[in-house]
């Protein structure tokens, strides 16, 4: 049972968000501001809350997509709708209490409304925004995206302070921050997309009415190099930008690591022909989010 839950709520993929909150607060905030709202022990009840936020996103997804991923999906976890369901309802109270908790704690009781939203949207996207062409998409690049954002704006009090006190590690806070919360958005796009293209024959079945099914394979897969090929301009322009502040080891593995895997999955793309290459450009994409996080921890 434990096992089956882990399958459900994608433990790499909340690796990865734990990693880049921690890196982004720790890294490029919590170092040029002097009143932060959130202690250690708070900033941790916030990492578990978003945390909390993307399991209960998993859940409720395999919830209205049970009928589909027992075409689309081999060895998948056996949960029952029922069960999923109660988890979902069971981490979602939890998230809020804890989000409840912590907006009181720091004297923001408002706070609570962005885990609300976060919960809303991302229910939306598994009752009916999936089912739909592009917009459930969109919706969860969005959410990757204001993942790391939302760090900048609980402490945007504090930061526009630091303006003032440390422009220069401000401007470069504010800079990597904003530009990784943009390339989150762009990679999640691509693999949201990739995954449409993979999961068509189940997601026809259920009645959905993704790009896939709507366009037909071959214009979403150049829509896919179209903003694969978007990605890497604007990763270009960002890295050449930030080339001259950054240390060398850091500009190195930009180039090896972000850019090569950019320029693979571009190459992939190229090449898409079948259920099992789009397997590959998902994975590939996965590991240039790690790759990027890397990078941003140690540029």
């Amino acid at each position: 049972m434990v096992a089956q839950f882990f399958k459900a709520i994608r433990p790499i993929n909340l690796a990865i968000v734990c990693g880049y909150q921690y890196i982004i607060y720790y890294k490029y905030i919590l170092s040029i501001i002097d009143e932060p709202r959130l202690s250690s022990m708070y900033f941790l009840g916030f990492v578990v809350t978003t945390l909390l936020i993307t399991a209960g996103g998993y859940l409720i997804n395999d919830y209205y997509d049970h009928t589909g991923d027992l075409i689309n999906k081999t060895n998948w976890h056996s949960l029952s709708p029922s069960t999923l369901l109660s988890t979902y309802l069971s981490v979602t109270l939890v998230g809020f209490l804890l989000a409840l908790w912590i907006a009181y704690q720091i004297g923001h009781l408002y706070y609570v409304s962005i885990y609300v939203i976060a919960v809303a949207l991302l229910y939306v996207y598994s009752a009916w925004a999936k089912r739909q062409a592009l917009i459930g998409n969109i919706i969860v690049a969005l959410f990757s995206g204001l993942s790391i954002l939302v760090l900048l704006l609980t402490e945007w009090p504090a930061m526009t302070i630091a303006k003032t006190t440390t422009p220069i590690g401000y401007e470069k806070a504010v800079t990597i921050i904003v530009g990784m919360s943009i390339f989150a958005f762009c990679v999640s796009l691509i693999r949201e997309l990739v995954k449409d293209v993979e999961d068509i024959t189940g997601d026809e079945s259920s009645g959905y009415r993704t790009l896939p099914i709507t366009m037909g394979i071959p214009r979403t897969k150049y829509l896919i190099i179209f903003h694969l090929l978007i990605t890497v301009v604007l990763t270009g322009v960002w890295a050449v930008s930030q080339w001259h502040i950054t240390p060398l080891v850091s500009s190195i593995i930009f180039v090896l690591g972000v850019m090569v895997s950019l320029g693979v999955s571009c190459y992939l793309a190229f090449r898409l022909n079948g259920k099992s290459d789009y397997t590959r450009l998902s994975n590939v994409l996965k590991i240039t989010m790690v790759i990027a996080m890397i990078y941003t921890c140690i540029i």
